[in-house]
């Protein structure tokens, strides 16, 4: 995951539509891709909560290969502990990384009043 596959997740239902080899490109990757359809989606949260829920994201995401407590204490300028406390309290061990969780799980930190965010 990553911020723009969270936000992908948010606002539409991602699926794989065919794969493509990598000698269809020149120069050829060494990796496989996907092409992929989006097909609009309401998201799971009010309209009012979406700066919360990506500012939120945005901060879990801050601090490449931290954990998520030590990235979001970092953005969201609050304790570790405070943090610890608010992903434990969404039943998320917050020794896991940002592109762990799911999209249920960041609609849950949005929806919880466990930190102060705008």
């Amino acid at each position: 995951m990553s911020i723009l596959s969270v936000a992908t997740q948010f606002f539409s239902q991602p699926k794989l539509a065919f794969s493509v080899p990598p000698g269809v490109f020149i120069p050829p990757p060494r990796v496989a891709s996907a092409v992929i359809t989006l097909t609009t989606a309401a998201p799971d949260l009010e309209r009012p909560a979406w700066p919360r829920f990506f500012r939120i994201v945005h901060a879990g995401f801050g601090q490449k290969r931290k954990n998520l407590a030590n990235s979001l204490s970092h953005g969201l300028g609050t304790e570790k502990s405070t943090a610890e406390s608010w992903l434990r309290a969404n039943g998320i061990d917050p020794m896991r990384r940002a592109e762990t969780l799911d999209i249920s799980e960041w609609v849950s930190l949005t929806r919880s009043a466990g930190i102060d965010t705008p």
